[in-house]
């Protein structure tokens, strides 16, 4: 599965699994995972907003999604700093992931910092358009 191979990508990257280590979580951060106190670790979400797939003669058919990564630290430069590694690992990708699927391309669209006031804690948010052919 194409997050499997995303999650398994990101956190086996040196500078990554650094700041977050395996806290990479699917769509939502929970209340328990989120990091409030100084000290706290940090950690970073990622959900797919949106995607579209492209049918063709051959068996296997090109899937473009638009993935959002999230994120969340006590501090604003960490926050920052998760994003570069995640930009470090994900801009212009190419290649084939864990799970077997094949990433043609990983592009970034855009960043987009943010203050939530609920938990009091920095989110930075990234978004990638990335297009693969999922493993059979």
């Amino acid at each position: 599965m194409f997050e499997a191979g995303l999650y398994s990508l990101l956190t086996a990257d040196a500078t990554v699994s650094g700041l977050i280590g395996t806290r990479l979580f699917p769509v939502v951060v929970n209340e328990h995972d989120m990091p409030v106190n100084p000290g706290d670790p940090s950690c970073a979400s990622y959900q797919v907003v949106a995607g579209d797939t492209t049918y063709t003669l051959e068996p296997k058919q090109t899937t473009e999604r638009r993935v959002q990564f999230d994120a969340w630290a006590v501090e604003y430069s960490d926050a920052k700093s998760i994003v570069r590694a995640i930009r470090n690992v994900l801009s212009g990708y190419s290649g084939t992931l864990q799970d077997g699927t094949r990433v043609l391309t990983s592009v970034e669209l855009n960043e987009i910092d943010d203050f939530g006031s609920n938990f009091r804690v920095w989110r930075v948010m990234s978004e990638y358009r990335i297009t693969f052919v999922e493993a059979s």
